[in-house]
C-alpha cells in the first residue's frame, strides 16, 4: 500500500477507507501511530495507557471497528469505524511479521497468510452474493450393511447457488438421502422446501428447484466462466461454513489443476479438479467459487483436506457444464464414459524399444495392457498390445498425459470423461502386423459406461441395495456405498473383499455378474462358527457358480436337496445348512433381528 493510506486509516474516518483496506495495513497504521505518539493505545474501558510498541497477535471486533489484541497485554483498539467487514467471534491469528504480504483485502486484493480464515460479509461490491443459497438437509441414509433399515436421521447444512431457469446447483453430498430439504436466500428471511431434479455421486453435483414462486422473486443468476482458472488466479469461495448464519468467503489462489475421482472413492473415472489454497470447510460444500477479477463462477466448492490446513478443491466449470448438458438432454445423469482400458507408460527405454519394435525418436505412446470386457474399446475393436498414440489428434505422452493448456498436462482420461455417453472419439493406435512391424491405424470409439462388478452408486445403472438371508448369513452385492459404510463401521474384511472384487473387473466374462459377499452372521445355533467367514465372497451355492445376488436368492429358493452348501472364494471353507432345520429357524432369526423377510428382491 502507498505511504499515506495508513495515516488515513489511523484517523478513523470510515468514509475515507474505500473498499480495499487490508488488515495488515490497519495493524501497521496503528503501530506506526503509536510510535509517533499520534494515536496512543487504549484498554478495554477506553482508558489511555502507555505501552511499548508491540505487534498485536490477533484481531476481534468491537462496536467501533477492529480490535487488535496483544497476547498477555491490554486490548489495543483502532477506531476505524464499524462499517467494514466483520470478523468471526473467534479471534484470528495474524501473520506474525505483519509485512503486508497477506491479509484480508476487500474486495479485490488476495489473501494468503490468512487463507483459511472466514470473513462474514455484509456488502462487498462485485460478487453476486444474492445468488448464494443456504441448504438444510434433514436426511436418513440407508444402512448399506443392513439394507432393511435406515440409519438414525440427521441434519446437514451446505450451500448452493442460482444458475437460472429456477435451478440451484450444489453438491450431491449436500442433498444426499434428504427427507426434507429446506433452502433460504442470502439476506432474505424465510425458508422453502426444495426438490432434487438430478444428482450424481460420480460428479458430486446436484440440481435442485423450489416450487414456490416467491423464492425466485428478484434472485440474481450466477454467471459461469468458460475457462478453467489459471494457476495463481485469485478465487473467492462463498458459502455458509461451520453453521454460519450469513455468507462467508475465503480467498486463495489456484495452486494446481489435475484429474481426480470426484466421488473420492478411487473407483470412478477421473475428472478435472482444481486445487486452491483456501479452506473448504463443512457447510461451504456446493457453494460458488468466483474468479476475483471477473466475478464469474469458476467452479463449485466440494472438498477440503483435514490434514492440510488451507487446502480446498473445486469442481471446475467444464465438469459442471457437462453435467447440466446431459441432464437437459436426457433428464438424468447416469454416469461417465470410459474407454475401459488399462495402460502402462512407456518411459523406460528398453520397454519402449520392446513395445515399438525399434528405437523411437519421440516421447509419445502408452501400451494397452488390458481391455475390459463389454467396454467401449472392446466393442470398437481395440486390442491388447496396441499402443495408444493420440485421442482426437491430441498426442498421448509416454507418461499417459495430454496437453491441457500451455505447459500444463493432465492424464489422457480427461479427453474421455469430459464427454457425454454416446459421443465418439478417434483413437490413433499403433498395432503389430503379421510381419511383426507396427503400423498406424485409427478407430472410432463410441463412448459408454464401464461394466462394473462393484456398483458405483445407488439408483444408477439399475443398482439398488438388496439383501438375501441364508440361514443367518446376510449376503449383499459389492458396491461403493457398501464400502463407505464399512469405513464408518470399520468392517475391514468386507472392505478389502470389495477392493479385491473390483480388481477382477477386467477378467469377468458375464455381463450380469456382480460380487456377492457375506456381510453378517446373525446369531443362532445353525450359524455357529460361520461368523469367521464374514467378508468372504460367495463362490457357489450347491455347486453352482453364483453370478449375482438375485441368482444367489434363486438358488436358495429353488433348493430341493437335504443340505444347502455355500462355498466361498479363495478358500476351501464352506457353510452347510440342514434345509429342514434352516426353514424352521428362519422365521425366528428374522423376528429376532426385526428383518421383514428373507430377501427384498422381487419375484423370487
Amino acid at each position: 500500500m502507498d505511504g499515506d493510506v495508513p495515516r488515513r486509516i489511523m484517523t478513523g474516518a470510515a468514509d475515507e477507507m474505500g473498499p480495499q483496506i487490508s488488515l495488515s495495513a490497519v495493524v501497521q497504521a496503528v503501530m506506526a501511530a503509536q510510535r509517533a505518539g499520534e494515536y496512543p493505545p487504549y484498554d478495554q474501558d477506553g482508558n489511555r495507557q502507555t505501552l511499548a510498541p508491540r505487534t498485536p497477535s490477533r484481531v476481534t471486533t468491537s462496536s467501533h471497528g477492529y480490535r487488535l489484541i496483544d497476547e498477555g497485554s491490554p486490548y489495543l483498539e483502532a477506531g476505524i469505524g464499524g462499517d467494514g467487514p466483520v470478523f468471526p467471534k473467534s479471534p484470528l491469528l495474524l501473520n506474525p511479521d505483519l509485512n503486508g504480504s497477506g491479509a484480508f483485502d476487500f474486495p479485490t486484493r488476495s489473501l494468503s497468510a490468512l487463507g483459511s480464515s472466514n470473513v462474514r460479509i455484509s456488502d462487498v461490491e462485485g460478487l453476486p452474493f444474492g445468488c448464494v443459497i443456504h441448504f438444510t438437509n434433514a436426511f436418513a441414509e440407508l444402512d448399506c450393511l443392513r439394507p432393511w433399515k435406515v440409519n438414525s436421521p440427521g441434519i446437514a447444512t451446505g450451500t448452493g447457488f442460482h444458475i437460472g431457469n429456477k435451478r440451484i446447483l450444489t453438491n450431491n453430498h449436500v442433498v444426499d438421502s434428504g427427507t426434507s430439504i429446506r433452502v433460504r436466500r442470502h439476506g432474505i428471511p424465510g425458508n422453502f422446501e426444495a426438490t432434487v431434479l438430478c444428482h450424481s455421486g460420480v460428479c458430486d453435483l446436484a440440481l435442485v428447484t423450489v416450487q414456490d414462486d416467491e423464492f425466485w422473486d428478484g434472485i440474481p443468476i450466477a454467471e459461469f466462466q468458460d475457462e478453467v482458472p489459471a494457476l495463481d488466479d485469485t478465487v473467492v469461495a462463498v458459502g455458509y461454513p461451520m453453521h454460519a448464519s450469513t455468507v462467508t468467503l475465503t480467498r486463495g489462489v489456484v495452486s494446481n489443476v489435475h484429474l481426480k475421482d470426484l466421488s473420492l472413492g478411487n473407483m470412478n473415472e477421473s475428472q478435472l479438479c482444481v486445487q486452491i489454497d483456501a479452506a473448504i470447510n463443512p457447510g461451504n460444500s456446493g457453494g460458488p467459487v468466483f474468479n476475483q477479477e471477473t466475478n464469474k463462477v469458476v467452479g463449485v466448492a466440494f472438498a477440503g483436506l483435514t490434514d492440510a490446513e488451507g487446502t480446498g478443491f473445486i469442481i471446475p466449470t467444464p465438469v459442471v457444464k457437462n453435467f447440466i448438458a446431459v441432464y437437459e438432454k436426457t433428464g438424468k445423469f447416469e454416469g461417465l464414459p470410459s474407454l475401459g482400458v488399462h495402460t502402462q507408460d512407456l518411459v523406460n527405454a528398453s520397454l519402449r524399444k520392446y513395445a515399438f519394435g525399434a528405437d523411437t525418436k519421440h516421447n509419445d505412446g502408452v501400451l494397452i495392457q488390458k481391455i475390459q470386457p463389454f467396454s467401449s474399446a472392446k466393442n470398437a475393436g481395440v486390442k491388447e498390445g496396441d499402443i495408444l498414440m493420440a485421442i482426437d489428434g491430441n498426442s498421448v505422452s509416454q507418461e499417459g498425459e495430454v496437453v491441457f493448456r500451455g505447459h500444463e498436462r493432465v492424464g489422457y482420461e480427461f479427453l474421455i470423461s469430459k464427454r457425454p455417453i454416446g459421443d465418439q472419439v478417434k483413437l490413433s493406435l499403433l498395432r503389430k502386423g503379421e510381419d511383426g512391424l507396427m503400423a498406424p491405424i485409427e478407430i472410432d470409439v463410441t463412448l459408454m459406461m464401464n461394466f462394473a462388478l462393484v456398483a458405483r452408486e445407488l439408483g444408477k445403472a439399475g443398482f439398488e441395495s438388496h439383501y438375501v438371508v441364508v440361514g443367518g448369513l446376510v449376503l449383499l452385492a459389492a458396491s461403493v456405498p457398501l464400502m463407505k459404510a464399512c469405513l464408518v463401521e470399520q468392517e475391514h474384511r468386507i472392505f478389502e473383499s470389495i477392493v479385491k472384487i473390483h480388481r477382477t473387473e477386467y477378467e469377468t466374462t458375464d455381463e450380469d455378474s456382480e460380487g456377492v459377499i457375506l456381510c453378517d452372521c446373525l446369531a443362532h445355533e445353525i450359524n455357529v462358527s460361520y461368523s469367521d467367514y464374514i467378508g468372504k465372497q460367495v463362490d457357489t451355492i450347491n455347486g453352482e457358480k453364483v453370478r449375482n445376488l438375485r441368482h444367489a436368492a434363486e438358488l436358495v429358493a429353488q433348493c430341493s436337496k437335504n443340505f444347502l452348501i455355500v462355498k466361498f472364494c479363495d478358500s476351501n471353507k464352506l457353510a452347510a445348512f440342514d434345509c429342514e432345520v434352516m426353514r424352521a429357524a428362519m422365521p425366528i432369526i428374522l423376528q429376532q433381528h426385526k428383518i421383514p423377510q428373507w430377501t427384498d428382491l422381487e419375484d423370487i
